[in-house]
């Protein structure tokens, strides 16, 4: 009863979630803690959480994909909100980096960044 709970907790990541895995053809690759993680062939270096699922290139490194479980764990706390409240924050400071009008490290410093290395167990050395 709890997985459902939060699933539909969390239902529009998860819709958009299954739109982008059918869209990119990603196949599941792995679980990782309560994450399933999703691979397409891209050349991209795009990658997402939405809900408990993490969309990435399959090249993807061990940090990459804990700071995108961190993204996980923040769609477990913010539920509908999430996009509101951590995706647009993230994707316009993802915007502002590809602009060269900040740069990948101020974006890194952001708090939902941030927070999101904190809750997936990732450090980074200071720049």
């Amino acid at each position: 009863m709890k997985n459902i709970i939060l699933w539909i907790w969390q239902l529009p990541q998860h819709i958009v979630a299954l739109i982008a895995i059918k869209v990119t053809r990603a196949y599941r690759a792995k679980h990782f803690n309560s994450a399933l993680i999703y691979c397409y062939n891209c050349k991209s270096n795009l990658g997402g959480a939405h809900g408990k699922y993490i969309l990435m290139p399959c090249n993807a490194n061990k940090t990459w994909i804990k700071h995108e479980y961190g993204h996980v764990r923040q769609s477990k706390r913010w539920g509908w909100l999430y996009y509101l409240v951590i995706g647009l924050p993230s994707v316009i400071s993802l915007w502002l980096v590809r602009r060269g009008i900040i740069t990948h490290v101020q974006r890194m410093n952001s708090w939902p960044e941030k927070q999101a290395d904190r809750l997936g167990g990732v450090t980074r050395r200071a720049a």
